[in-house]
C-alpha cells in the first residue's frame, strides 16, 4: 500500500504543480512537493518499524493528513509571502485540503466515508484546536485521548520532517508529546570530506544497529535513529573504529592490484610515491611493475658515450673499490675526466672513441641494453628502502653487502636517476657476477636466462627487505596503513563525541592555529598549522604535492601572495586524496556528490541501491564488457549526449540511463584498434601462433581467428592478455562510490593526460559550467536526489550546509547570472541552486543550445553560453538565418529546440 500511496500523492501533487511552489523557505529550500513527500515519508517509516500503530481507517486518515498538511501553501498569495516576506496569510484551508485528499483517496481507489475524509482534513490543523465534538471523534467513535493522540502525530511529524539535520530531528523528537514517550531517538553527525565520508558514515551505520537502533531517516550529515529497545546505548568509539576499519580493509583488498601502480612514478624523476600506501606485500610486485614498464634497449641504440662511461667506471671500481671517484670517471668530457681521475689510473681508461674495438663495443652495448629492465629494478628498490628505511637505512648496508658483496652497497647508494652507465656498473654488475649455486643454479647469476634471472633478483631483494624489516621490527602491513587512516577519519565525527578535550582546550588550541596559520604554513615542523584544504589544525602534517593537491604551488587563500612555495596539509586530507586515487586507480577529475534533498527514509536505500547497481552494469558492460566491442562510453561529447536524450526520449529507466553516454565506434577506429592489437600481440608471440594459442588458452588455424577473438571480448581475462584487454577495452570515465544515501560520490576519471572527463581542450569556462550543470540535473532526475559536480572536494561540507535546492549551479558568474536574469531576480540574488522543476527547465535548455550549436555557428569556445544569453527567441532566429542564408527554412527540429530554450530566455 506504502509504495502505491506515494505514487498517488506524487502524480496529484504533480498535477497541481506543487513541484514548482515552495514548501520551506527558512533554513533551506524546498519544494511543496518535496516537503509533503517528507512528510508522509515519514509517516510511513514510523508505521513500518511499529512505533505507531493504527487500524486501516485511521492509517489511511493519518496518511492523508500528512499528505495534505501544506495544500493551502498552493494559494498564490502564501507563495508572495514565502518568497517577498511580509505578514503571513495563513495556510491552512480546510477545502483545498479535503479537495486533494479527495483525488488522492480516487488515485488509490479508496472508498472512505467522508467522515474519514474530514478527520484527515481536520487533523492537519494544530492539535491544541482538537475538541471533544470533532466530527471525527463522535463519527468513528474515538475516545478524545486516542483522537488527540493522533493529531499531536501529525504536529510532532511535521516538525521532525521540516529539520534540517538530524540533531535537529532527534531534539524535535526527544521534547515531542507522542514519539518521545514511545522510543528513544538518537543520531550521528559528522563533517563532510570526501570520499571517506561515505565510509565514516556506513561505520557509523553499522555500528549503531549492532548496538541496537534502526535507521529512520538519512540526511546528508548523519542519521536519526530509534531504539529497538529501551535500554539500547550509544555505541562506543572500538565498536566505530572496529566497522571503519573492516570497510578500509575491503577497499585495499579491492585495489591492491591498483595500488602498485599508483606508488610507480617516473624513473627519471620520483621513482617511488605514495610511501605510506607501502607494505611488505607490495615490493616484490612493485618490483616486478618496474621491470615491465621498462624494455630492453637495442645494443644499436646504446650510444657510443655511455659504452665509454661504463668502460670507465668499472674499470676504475675494479681498481680502486671506490665507488665516488669511480663515479666521477662518467665524466664524458676527456679533459674533465683526466682531471677527476689520479693519473695513475689514466691507462685504465679510454680518452676517445676510436680506442675501443668493434668487439668490445659490441659486447658492452648489448650487456647494457639487456640489463636495462635489472637497472629500474634496483633503482626501484633503493628508492623504496630510502623511503620507508629514512634515518635507519644505515641498517640495510651489512645486510645488502653480504648479499652482493664488500662494497656494494656504498656503490648502490652513487646512483640517482637513471644513468646506464653507473646503474650498470654499482648495481647490476654486482649481481650478474654472483654464484648462482647458492641459488640453485649452475655457473654466475650474469648466465641465466633473462626472466628467470630477473625474476630471481627480485626474490632476493624482497627476501632482504624482508629480513631487515624484521630485525628493525618494522611495520608495513595493510593493518598498519588502515588503522593509521582510520585514526584520522574518525575525527570527523561531530556525534557521538568521543573527544577527552575539555572545548575550552579545543578552541584554545583552534585560535592560537589561526593565529600563527600564515607564519607556519610552509614549516614542516611540529608547530600549529590549520589545514588550507579542510581548516581544521594539525601539527604534524604532509607536504602537499601536485600528485594529489590541484595546482599546489599556485596562489590561491592558502598561501600568500608570491609565495610559490609548497605548502603543508593535515593528514586527514592527505589520506582522503589517497583512498581516492586508490579506489580509482589515478587521480579524479570531478565529482558528482549525490545527498538527500533534506532527508530520505530507510525504505529509499534499496530503491536508490538497485539504481546505481543498474548504472554500473550498464558502464562495465560498454567499457569491458560485449558492449565494448563495437561501442564506448563518453562524458565529453555534449552533442552526443543531447542527441541520445532527444532519440530516446526520457532514458530514466534503471536500465536504460546509462545509454545516454554511449556512442557506437566508428569504422576507422575498429580498423585502428585491430591494428594495434596485432602489433601488441606480434610484440608477445612473434609469430608464433602456438604461443598465442598457449596464452589464449585456445586452438586457432590464423593469427586472423585470434584477432577476431580478442575483439569480439574472448580470452581478454586470460592472465597473460593484460596488454591485450587493455587495448580493446576502455576504462570507465565514471565510478560510484556508495554505502548509504547519505552521501554518495561518482568520481569522473579522465583520459590520459587531462585534468577533466567532462571539458574538451577548445572549452571556455562557461561552457564547462554548463557542461556541469546539464550532468548534474541528469543525475539528479534519474537518482531522485540532490547534485553537485564539483572539480574537488574541497569544500563539499560547506557547500552541502548552504544546500538549498536540487541541483548546484557550478560557481560562474556567467552562468549564474543567466539564472538570476531568467528567474526574474534581481541582480546579486543567489542562484546557487535549482529547485526540481527549475532543473528541468534547465536541462532542456542547455540540450536544445546543443542542439542548436551546428545551425547557430557561433565558436566552439562559447557555443552554449551564447545562445542562452539571448533575451527572446527572435534572436536566434535571426542568428540562424544569418548562418544559413536567408532562404533557410527553420525546420520542426531546430523550432521545437527553441521553444526548450524560450523557457530560460530572459
Amino acid at each position: 500500500m506504502f509504495d502505491s500511496f506515494q505514487n498517488a500523492c506524487r502524480d496529484v501533487m504533480k498535477s497541481r504543480g506543487w513541484q514548482y511552489l515552495l514548501g520551506k523557505d527558512k533554513e533551506y529550500k524546498q519544494s511543496l512537493l518535496d516537503h509533503s513527500m517528507a512528510l508522509v515519508n515519514l509517516g510511513q517509516v514510523l508505521l513500518l518499524h511499529g512505533i505507531i500503530t493504527a487500524s486501516e481507517e485511521q492509517t489511511q486518515a493519518l496518511l492523508l493528513a500528512l499528505a495534505v498538511h501544506d495544500a493551502g501553501k498552493e494559494h498564490a498569495a502564501f507563495q508572495t509571502y514565502m518568497t517577498d516576506g511580509g505578514k503571513s496569510p495563513g495556510h491552512i484551508d480546510v477545502d483545498l485540503s479535503r479537495e486533494v485528499a479527495l483525488q488522492i483517496s480516487e488515485k488509490m481507489e479508496w472508498n472512505l466515508p467522508s467522515t474519514v475524509l474530514d478527520a484527515a482534513v481536520s487533523l492537519h490543523m494544530k492539535a491544541s484546536d482538537r475538541n471533544g465534538d470533532n466530527l471525527f471523534e463522535v463519527l468513528m467513535g474515538h475516545s478524545d485521548t486516542e483522537w488527540r493522540k493522533i493529531a499531536q502525530w501529525v504536529q510532532d511529524i511535521d516538525r521532525i520532517a521540516s529539520a534540517k539535520t538530524p540533531q535537529a530531528a532527534k531534539e524535535v523528537w526527544n521534547r515531542s508529546q507522542s514519539l518521545s514517550k514511545l522510543r528513544k531517538a538518537a543520531h550521528h553527525s559528522i563533517r563532510l570530506r570526501g570520499v571517506s565520508s561515505v565510509y565514516v558514515h556506513n561505520a557509523l551505520r553499522n555500528a549503531f544497529q549492532e548496538a541496537g537502533w534502526s535507521v529512520l531517516m538519512y540526511y546528508p550529515f548523519g542519521n536519526l535513529y530509534v531504539a529497538r529497545e529501551p535500554d539500547a546505548q550509544l555505541p562506543d568509539l572500538p565498536a566505530i573504529k572496529g566497522q571503519l576499519k573492516h570497510q578500509l580493509e575491503q577497499v585495499m583488498a579491492q585495489g591492491t592490484k591498483d595500488k602498485v601502480k599508483l606508488m610507480h612514478g617516473s624513473i627519471i624523476a620520483t621513482y617511488f610515491v605514495k610511501p605510506d600506501l607501502f607494505t611488505l606485500d607490495d615490493l616484490s610486485p612493485l618490483l616486478a611493475e618496474a621491470e615491465m614498464r621498462i624494455n630492453e634497449q637495442p645494443a644499436s641504440n646504446v650510444s657510443t658515450e655511455t659504452i665509454l662511461s661504463y668502460w670507465n667506471v668499472r674499470s676504475i671500481l675494479s681498481e680502486t673499490g671506490d665507488s665516488k671517484l669511480a663515479k666521477k670517471a662518467a665524466q664524458k668530457d676527456p679533459r674533465k675526466l683526466a682531471n677527476a681521475i689520479p693519473e695513475a689510473y689514466h691507462p685504465k681508461l679510454i680518452f676517445d672513441a676510436s680506442d675501443i674495438t668493434d668487439s668490445d663495443r659490441i659486447r658492452l652495448a648489448q650487456r647494457l641494453g639487456e640489463a636495462r629492465k635489472e637497472m629500474a629494478i634496483f633503482k626501484m628498490f633503493k628508492n623504496v628502502m630510502s623511503a620507508i628505511l629514512e634515518d635507519k637505512l644505515s641498517a640495510l648496508e651489512h645486510s645488502y653487502d653480504e648479499v652482493f658483496g664488500s662494497g656494494a652497497y656504498a656503490s648502490l647508494q652513487t646512483t640517482a636517476t637513471l644513468m646506464p652507465a653507473l646503474d650498470m656498473a654499482f648495481a647490476v654488475d654486482y649481481f650478474w657476477e654472483l654464484n648462482a649455486e647458492k641459488y640453485g643454479f649452475q655457473g654466475k647469476m650474469g648466465h641465466l636466462e633473462k626472466k628467470q634471472r630477473r625474476h630471481k633478483l627480485i626474490n632476493i631483494l624482497t627476501d632482504l627487505a624482508g629480513k631487515v624489516f624484521a630485525e628493525l621490527k618494522i611495520e608495513r602491513t595493510v593493518e598498519s596503513l588502515v588503522r593509521s587512516m582510520s585514526e584520522q577519519f574518525i575525527e570527523d565525527i561531530d556525534y557521538p563525541v568521543f573527544s577527552s578535550k575539555d572545548i575550552v582546550q579545543l578552541a584554545k588550541e583552534q585560535l592560537q592555529a589561526a593565529i600563527v596559520a600564515k607564519t607556519n604554513v610552509n614549516s614542516s615542523k611540529a608547530v600549529p598549522h590549520l589545514c588550507p584544504l579542510c581548516n581544521n589544525e594539525f601539527k604534524e602534517g604532509v607536504l602537499a604535492i601536485s600528485d594529489f593537491v590541484n595546482k599546489a604551488t599556485a596562489f590561491s587563500n592558502r598561501i600568500s601572495a608570491y609565495n610559490a612555495s609548497k605548502f603543508q596539509i593535515c593528514r586527514s586530507c592527505y589520506y582522503e586524496r589517497l583512498l581516492q586515487q586508490l579506489l580509482l586507480g589515478g587521480r579524479p577529475g570531478e565529482f558528482l556528490c549525490v545527498i538527500p534533498t533534506g532527508q530520505v527514509p530507510f525504505t529509499f536505500d534499496e530503491r536508490l541501491e538497485e539504481k546505481i547497481q543498474s548504472f554500473e552494469r550498464s558502464v562495465w558492460n560498454f567499457t569491458e564488457g560485449k558492449g565494448a566491442v563495437t561501442h564506448a562510453l563518453s562524458l565529453t561529447f555534449e552533442s552526443m549526449l543531447a542527441r541520445n536524450l532527444d532519440n530516446h526520449g526520457e532514458l530514466f529507466g534503471s536500465e536504460s540511463f546509462a545509454d545516454l553516454f554511449v556512442y557506437t565506434k566508428s569504422k576507422d577506429r575498429l580498423k585502428e584498434e585491430r591494428k594495434n592489437l596485432l602489433s601488441i600481440l606480434t610484440d608477445l608471440c612473434g609469430d608464433d601462433l602456438e604461443l598465442g594459442n598457449a596464452f589464449a588458452n585456445a586452438s586457432y588455424s590464423s593469427f586472423d581467428e585470434l584477432l577476431d577473438a580478442l575483439l569480439d571480448g574472448k580470452h581478454v581475462d586470460e592472465p597473460s592478455f593484460e596488454e591485450v584487454r587493455l587495448a580493446v577495452r576502455t576504462s570507465s570515465p565514471i565510478k560510484a562510490i556508495y554505502q548509504t544515501p547519505n552521501f554518495i560520490l561518482f568520481p569522473t576519471i579522465p583520459p590520459m593526460s587531462r585534468d577533466s572527463a567532462l571539458k574538451n581542450d577548445g572549452d571556455g569556462e562557461a561552457k564547462y559550467a554548463y557542461k556541469q550543470l546539464f550532468l548534474a540535473t541528469l543525475f539528479a532526475e534519474y537518482l531522485g536526489m540532490s547534485v553537485a559536480v564539483l572539480n574537488d572536494l574541497e569544500s563539499v561540507h560547506l557547500l552541502v550546509e548552504g544546500m538549498s535546492g536540487s541541483v548546484y549551479v557550478p560557481d560562474h558568474p556567467r552562468v549564474r547570472k543567466e539564472i538570476i536574469e531568467a528567474r526574474k531576480q534581481s541582480p546579486g540574488s543567489s542562484a546557487s541552486w535549482l529547485l526540481e522543476h527549475e532543473a528541468l527547465t534547465w536541462r532542456r535548455a542547455i540540450q536544445g543550445a546543443i542542439l542548436l550549436k551546428e545551425a547557430v555557428g557561433f565558436p566552439e569556445r562559447d557555443d552554449i553560453p551564447r545562445i542562452l544569453a539571448f533575451t527572446y527567441p527572435g534572436q536566434l532566429l535571426r542568428r540562424i538565418e544569418a548562418k544559413q542564408g536567408n532562404k533557410h527554412v527553420v525546420s520542426l527540429f531546430e523550432w521545437e529546440q527553441i521553444q526548450k530554450i524560450q523557457e530560460v530566455l530572459a
